[in-house]
């Protein structure tokens, strides 16, 4: 499965590990295959995350700042602004926890290389709008 998604074309959009992500399945097998895969792997699926990360859902459409009055805005926009919480929530208690164990047994020359991919591939002032790069993914967010 990871020489099927990582022999891909890295430029399409969205690539096929983002589309297995997007899904809450995906999330939630996420940390599971973490714990069975060598260091080695581990950090390349690390690597694929943070180089297609702009790619996600939660990133590429998220909620807009929340208004002062919801009742401002009709029932279908506060019913995507609520779904989209949802799967917020879900790639911060899922996928999150797995990425900031990883970041933490990395060396400095990775972590140096994950920020150069951020500089290359991202708009980081778009990622950092994101709950996703909130204050309880610290690490994440110090590599976004």
């Amino acid at each position: 499965m990871l020489s099927s998604l990582s022999d891909t074309d890295p430029c399409s959009n969205p690539h096929p590990f983002i589309s297995l992500m997007n899904a809450v399945k995906g999330q939630r097998l996420f940390p599971r295959l973490l714990r069975h895969l060598p260091h080695q792997q581990a950090l390349t699926l690390l690597t694929l995350l943070i180089a297609t990360y702009p790619q996600l859902d939660v990133v590429a459409r998220a909620p807009p700042p929340p208004v002062a009055d919801a009742s401002l805005l009709a029932k279908a926009d506060r019913l995507d602004r609520a779904r989209r919480e949802v799967e917020t929530d879900n790639l911060l208690h899922c996928v999150i926890p797995g990425v900031d164990m990883l970041i933490n047994r990395c060396n400095l020359g990775l972590v140096a290389g994950l920020l150069g991919i951020c500089a290359q591939r991202m708009e980081v002032w778009k990622v950092a709008a994101t709950r996703v790069s909130s204050p309880s993914s610290s690490r994440v967010k110090l590599i976004i």
